[in-house]
C-alpha cells in the first residue's frame, strides 16, 4: 500500500521512525529541499538506518531551509498542518 501525504508545510517525521516500524512502514519518500538534503539524508539514514536517536537539530533547521514550516499533525492524530514536539 502506498500512502501520500501533501502539504504546504514540512513533514517532519525523523522523530517518528519507531512509531512508523510499529506501523509497518517499511519505506519513507523524501522530497529534495533547495538545501541542505544531502545533510537531511545523512540525519535520516543515521535515525532510521542505524537507531540513532532523532536528530532533533534538524528540526530546528528545516524551516530555514524548506518553505512551508515543519507539521507532522497527521502522525500524532491532529490536524495535519500543527506541528508536535512529542517525537522520540
Amino acid at each position: 500500500m502506498l500512502i501520500t501525504i501533501r502539504s504546504a508545510g514540512v513533514q517532519a517525521l525523523i522523530g517518528e521512525a519507531n512509531a512508523l516500524r510499529q506501523a509497518g512502514v517499511s519505506r519513507i519518500r523524501l522530497s529534495p529541499c533547495s538545501h541542505g538534503f544531502v545533510d537531511m539524508l545523512r540525519q535520516f539514514d543515521a535515525v532510521y538506518n542505524h537507531g540513532a536517536p532523532p536528530a532533533r537539530h534538524w528540526l530546528v533547521c528545516a524551516p530555514s531551509t524548506c518553505r512551508g514550516g515543519l507539521i507532522n499533525g497527521y502522525a500524532h492524530r491532529r490536524p495535519g498542518m500543527q506541528f508536535s514536539q512529542d517525537c522520540a
